[in-house]
């Protein structure tokens, strides 16, 4: 086990210097204001707000499918997040931010909140509007991806590890909850 970490730790501390020495030619005072724009806008703690306005929606319509799928995204991968940072006790590349590293909040959470809402409304979508939510959802998540790496805040692992929990969790939620309803286990109290 350690020396898989080892070799983590090796490939992110190479890919971060590789990428921090290409930094100063791309960036730019306004640049850097952006990204943290971006970071700020894209925080868990919002997609975490708006699922719970997604959430009271949902249930208002009684549509609890639904409910309950996004409740049980969002709180698995926050919860996961915040387990594996402390379990993991990852340091991040730059001192700027005090809690731990692995795995990217801002990725996983991201991820699973931008899916969830494709995957929510995508029969309402025509299939050009499909292809074009899809490209949309990729853009923005690579971005925020790319902000956590540009602002230091993690490594590439961090980042890779971010949107794998987030794909994990969405393919748990959305198969539980299906089956939940399938077997009408929970169909009866609502």
């Amino acid at each position: 086990m350690d020396t898989i970490v080892q070799t983590i730790v090796a490939l992110d501390t190479t890919v971060n210097t590789a990428m921090y020495s290409l930094f100063p030619y791309i960036s730019h005072p306004l640049l850097t204001k952006i990204m943290k724009s971006i970071a700020f806008i894209f925080d868990p703690y919002v997609f975490g707000f708006l699922s719970i306005l997604f959430i009271a929606y949902f249930a208002y319509k009684k549509q609890w499918h639904t409910a309950l799928l996004w409740f049980f995204s969002i709180a698995t991968t926050i919860a996961a997040v915040y387990f594996l940072k402390i379990i993991i006790h990852r340091p991040r590349p730059e001192a700027v931010l005090t809690d731990f590293s692995f795995p990217s909040g801002h990725c996983a959470v991201s991820l699973v909140f931008f899916c969830l809402l494709y995957y929510t409304f995508k029969e309402k979508l025509q299939k050009t509007q499909r292809a074009l939510a899809i490209s949309a959802i990729t853009l923005i998540t690579l971005l925020i991806g790319f902000n956590r790496l540009y602002i230091h805040a993690h490594w590439l692992s961090d980042v890779i590890g971010g949107y794998s929990i987030g794909i994990l969790v969405l393919i748990l939620c959305v198969f539980s909850t299906r089956k939940l309803f399938t077997i009408s286990l929970i169909t009866p109290f609502f």
